[in-house]
């Protein structure tokens, strides 16, 4: 009868937590955002230029093309701690 015992009810029992009483904290991560930039100098590429995934990013910059086709070549979508700040 294993883990019946006394040891085994222990609050740093790894049999109830089975987790270690030793272990760090569990690691917690966000949503990473994305950007639409001017691949001249990774700069937003307009006010709001920012969205909560790559796809939305994505149909952002696609919206900018269709309104100025010119910009096509000029823009790119990137992760946001890539955007130059500057």
């Amino acid at each position: 009868m294993v883990g019946d015992g006394a040891v085994a009810e222990s609050p740093l029992s790894f049999a109830r937590s089975r987790e270690s009483a030793l272990a760090p904290e569990k690691v917690r991560m966000g949503q990473e955002a994305y950007a639409v930039v001017k691949v001249s100098d990774l700069g937003l590429a307009s006010e709001g230029a920012m969205a909560p995934s790559r796809a939305e990013a994505v149909a952002l910059m696609r919206a900018m093309n269709a309104r100025s086709p010119g910009l096509a070549s000029k823009l790119q979508v990137v992760p946001a701690f890539e955007v130059n700040e500057s």
